[in-house]
């Protein structure tokens, strides 16, 4: 199991605030069946340049894997590090984004604005797919999924060959599950995260999320979504 979008990088952002948290949220993660997760805090263009972001994350990264050496915990989640980069304008002209993608992938995991996506937003999204061979992930799909009419500009991003991210506990919350579960059968391609920052109020939830998933969906949406992962 793939765990898609994490903030469990220590002291990189609004996620895992130590090393001890990191390594507790990775025992949690085991248990809940992943073998593998997205390292992917946040990035923001206004705040620092790629070059900055990328030495933080290699010393967080570092301060980690050296705790976990000493532990010698074994059998947890490998890391792949990468970003949750949020949209900004003219990313299609910055030479630097594809050192934000997944490690071992192609993926750039995109966090889109939370306003009504404008003609603007969905062109920038054409010119990187134009000028990098990149493939595009849009974070938490679901929180922009219904926002201002937006359905649209989400089938033309769809229809550019985009591909969606949905939160483990939109799946798990029995508020909006049935929404959740209308969304994926409806076959867009969609990959799964836990989007987790701590053990307590975010915590990592991937396997709740694909119990559910694997009781309510046929076998080949299942197999189609796993498939999904091999990007």
């Amino acid at each position: 199991m793939f765990d898609f979008h994490s903030h469990i990088l220590p002291q990189m952002d609004d996620g895992s605030r130590s090393v001890a948290e990191s390594i507790g949220m990775l025992e949690v993660a085991a248990k809940q069946g992943v073998v593998a997760m997205a390292a992917t805090p946040h990035y923001y263009r206004s705040r620092e340049s790629i070059d900055r972001f990328l030495t933080r994350r290699a010393a967080s990264h570092a301060a980690l894997n050296e705790a976990l050496i000493e532990d010698e915990t074994a059998a947890l989640p490998a890391l792949r590090l990468g970003a949750e980069v949020a949209f900004f304008t003219e990313m299609s002209r910055d030479p630097a984004l594809a050192e934000l993608c997944i490690a071992g992938t192609d993926c750039l995991l995109v966090e889109m604005p939370f306003s009504e996506w404008g003609s603007h937003t969905v062109n920038e999204i054409y010119a990187i797919l134009s000028n990098f061979d990149l493939t595009l992930v849009l974070a938490h799909v679901e929180r922009y999924a219904d926002f201002q009419n937006q359905s649209q500009r989400l089938f033309d991003l769809l229809d550019m060959g985009v591909y969606l991210q949905m939160n483990a506990e939109y799946i798990i919350a029995s508020s909006s599950r049935r929404n959740a579960l209308k969304f994926l059968k409806a076959g867009w391609p969609c990959l799964l995260g836990s989007d987790c920052h701590n053990l307590t109020s975010r915590k990592p939830n991937l396997g709740e999320a694909w119990q559910i998933v694997e009781a309510k969906l046929s076998r080949v949406q299942v197999a189609a979504m796993k498939n999904l992962v091999r990007l």
